[in-house]
């Protein structure tokens, strides 16, 4: 579990919604020591899967900051994998399944890190196809 300070500071990293993707992954790994990236990425997992992030821009952010977490291995490799099918099997916003798919399918474009979850929301071309795996 997060102390109250932690969930504190997670949550208000969580609303610079006009900070690209790679600042607020960075920040999170500034803010919170390599030992705790787990029990913290274990928060945002909580926090996603019981509803409890309702705001887009804080959903997209605490999914980038769990697949930023294991970028470097393969996407079945991250124990947050679970929550990226589970997310995209329900009635999610298009945006949010689009980010899910360039994660599962590992097929992030190199410019999404500079975009923020603003941008990434108002850019969103809803006639694009997903290729769900």
């Amino acid at each position: 579990m997060l102390s109250v300070k932690d969930l504190t500071t997670l949550l208000n990293l969580l609303n610079e919604e006009d900070k690209p993707f790679e600042n607020i992954a960075t920040s999170f790994h500034r803010m919170f020591n390599k030992t705790d990236h787990f029990r913290v990425g274990c928060a945002l997992y909580f926090l996603i899967q019981d509803n409890l992030l309702r705001q887009p821009a804080h959903r997209l952010s605490s999914f980038y900051i769990l697949y930023d977490l294991y970028k470097n291995e393969p996407i079945t490799n991250n124990p947050f994998f679970p929550i990226f099918v589970d997310t995209l099997e329900q009635n999610v916003d298009l945006v949010e399944k689009h980010l899910l798919v360039m994660v599962l399918n590992s097929s992030m474009p190199k410019d999404l890190p500079k975009k923020s979850p603003r941008d990434l929301i108002a850019t969103y071309d809803k006639s694009t196809p997903l290729n769900i795996p």
